[in-house]
Formats: structure tokens, C-alpha cells, sequence
């Protein structure tokens, strides 16, 4: 690699994998095969940590069952990321989105609402017109250790790159002006205070409190339409790289874990030499349907508790994707 050249970047998804409740043993398996082959390599990455938990309740606390498993919770983080970096190229073609969308995240006074609701931008700022460039949409590749979160960034992957792209974003009410509740000293004191003037006190109090209620329930939404641009922005797809990673998990799997941990070669073998492919930049075409089937035999692991990986993947997307060819 040239001094002067950028290491090359892909974005690395770890998390527990199906019957774990901890990140550890993921973490180690990073740690122990596929970081030294990035680091050899050259290789930069963004580590995300993400703790899948369906049990979130203490008293299920012990329970492991259907942990990790298809909860969308790397689906959501791929889709997000890509509609940031997708709406993030419109704006760049587009810089009066970025400023609607920056006066819409910002709370408005009174006398600023009614700009919002002619569809009008700040009044003192004159309307931008789009860039005679044309952006591209260049994300780093995803490499997703282990089955469920293949299944998961291929299918967010494809949420995100066909789903709508409109934001809407909830207008910030102004901070509603304080209330103060007003009496008169009594000629008698305090010990020969009127009971019923007290009492009615709530009558207005009940019914201050209903009008603010119902001030929140008028809360008003903007929409900052980037789906008409989609088509001015070039898509680069990028790439998926799935590596296996076979986690035994309960007490019976204790007898391999110390085979495993005396005689660990194969394994070594196995992991490093697909994290090399990812660091060659072997790749090859997305085949459907067979390549929904890659990792398939993690399901057979006790975490999985006879469950399956679930695959909503469009077209749109597989006639362009391009997979690390670490299988």
C-alpha cells in the first residue's frame, strides 16, 4: 500500500450471539482470530457493539432462550446508517433540505410556526439551488460475524436502501409560560384561613392542566421530503462479509469448549482464513438463494432452540451485491 494512501475501511458488527446474554464470547472471538488478520493487513474498521436481549425483565434474568435471535436490532442499525449517509448525499445536492431539516430539529417560537406551516423556510434565507454535482452514496463495506446478524444487515441493508426516505421530525412546542397562583393575606391570619376558597382553587388548576394536555396532543410533524431525490444520488451498494463463528452455549457444551481450548488449530485455521479473505477483498457476486443458506449449520447450536434466520431481501438489492467470498 502506497504511504500516502487511506487504509481501506469496513464497518464490523458484533453481538451476543443466539443464547447468550453477554457480549464476551464474541469479543474474544475478535479479539483471538479476525483482529491480528486486520491489523496484518492494514485493514481499518468500526467496531459496533450491539447487546441483543429479548429478556429484559429481572425475573427472566437466568433464562437464555431465544435470546439473539431475529430481534432487529442490527436490522434497525443498518437501516438507519443508511438513510443517514443516503440523506446526508441528498443534502449534499440539495443543501436547502439540510437547512429545512436543521430549522425543523431546532425548537420554534410562536411566531416562527406559521413559516413551517405555509411550507416556508427562514424568511431571511433565500432558496438554494442544487449543486451541478452529482453525489454518490459510498458506504463501507459490512462484515457481520455470525448467522443471525448476516441475516439481519442483508435484510436492513435492503430496508434501507428501498424504504421511503422522508424525515419526519416533531415540531418542539415553546415552553409553556408558568403559572402563578395569587392570594391575599387574611386580616385574621392564617389559622382563620377560608377552606372553600381553597377548594376552588382546584377548578381552575383541573382545567389548566387539561388544556396543556390537550396542547400535547397537538403536536405538529414536518416532513423533510428526500425520497423524490433518490434517484439524483449514485448508489454504490456496498459489500457483505459474513464470518461464522460457532458459539457453544449451556452446560453441555462444556467437554468440546475444553477440547477447543487444549486443541484449538482447526478453529484458528478456519477463522483467520476467512477474515484473510476480507482483508484480500475476495468478493464475488450475491447469489440468490443459495447464498441465504450461508451459516445455516449455526442453527443446528444449542442457542438457536430450533429457530431460523428470516431473510426479507429485495431484488433491488441482490442483483447488486457483491459478498466476501468467505465460504
Amino acid at each position: 500500500m502506497n504511504p500516502l494512501e487511506i487504509p481501506r475501511k469496513v464497518v464490523v458488527i458484533l453481538t451476543n450471539q443466539p443464547g447468550e446474554l453477554s457480549l464476551n464470547k464474541s469479543i474474544d472471538y475478535w479479539k483471538e482470530y479476525v483482529l491480528p488478520v486486520f491489523v496484518a493487513g492494514a485493514l481499518d474498521y468500526d467496531l459496533i457493539l450491539i447487546k441483543n436481549t429479548l429478556v429484559a425483565d429481572e425475573e427472566y434474568s437466568s433464562k437464555n432462550k431465544e435470546v439473539g435471535i431475529m430481534e432487529g436490532k442490527v436490522h434497525e442499525y443498518v437501516k438507519g446508517s443508511v438513510f443517514k449517509q443516503f440523506r446526508d448525499s441528498i443534502e449534499e445536492k440539495y443543501p436547502k433540505l439540510k437547512s429545512d431539516r436543521l430549522t425543523a430539529e431546532t425548537p420554534v417560537t410562536d411566531s416562527e410556526t406559521s413559516n413551517f406551516e405555509n411550507g416556508l423556510s427562514d424568511p431571511n434565507q433565500t432558496d438554494d439551488l442544487a449543486s451541478a454535482t452529482t453525489p454518490q452514496l459510498d458506504m463501507h463495506d459490512i462484515i457481520a460475524i455470525g448467522r443471525n446478524s448476516y441475516a439481519e444487515t442483508l435484510n436492513g441493508l435492503s430496508d434501507g436502501l428501498t424504504s421511503n426516505l422522508d424525515l419526519a421530525i416533531k415540531e418542539e412546542m415553546p415552553p409553556q409560560s408558568s403559572i402563578e397562583l395569587h392570594h391575599t393575606d387574611s386580616a385574621q391570619g392564617s389559622d382563620n384561613t377560608d377552606l372553600e376558597s381553597l377548594s376552588n382553587l382546584a377548578t381552575p388548576v383541573s382545567e389548566i392542566s387539561n388544556k396543556v394536555e390537550d396542547l400535547n396532543h397537538e403536536e405538529k410533524v414536518h416532513i423533510i421530503e428526500y425520497d423524490k431525490y433518490r434517484n439524483s444520488v449514485d448508489v454504490k451498494v456496498p459489500s457483505v462479509g459474513y464470518l461464522p463463528f460457532f458459539c457453544y452455549s449451556g452446560w453441555g457444551s462444556i467437554p468440546i469448549r475444553i477440547f477447543h481450548f487444549f486443541n484449538d488449530t482447526e478453529n484458528f485455521e478456519n477463522y483467520t482464513k476467512q477474515a484473510l479473505q476480507i482483508v484480500l477483498e475476495k468478493k464475488r457476486p450475491f447469489n440468490y438463494p443459495a447464498d441465504l443458506d450461508i451459516g445455516s449449520a449455526e442453527e443446528k447450536m444449542n442457542g438457536w432452540e430450533d429457530r431460523h434466520a428470516v431473510f426479507v431481501v429485495s431484488p433491488n438489492l441482490t442483483d447488486k451485491l457483491d459478498i466476501y467470498d468467505t465460504c
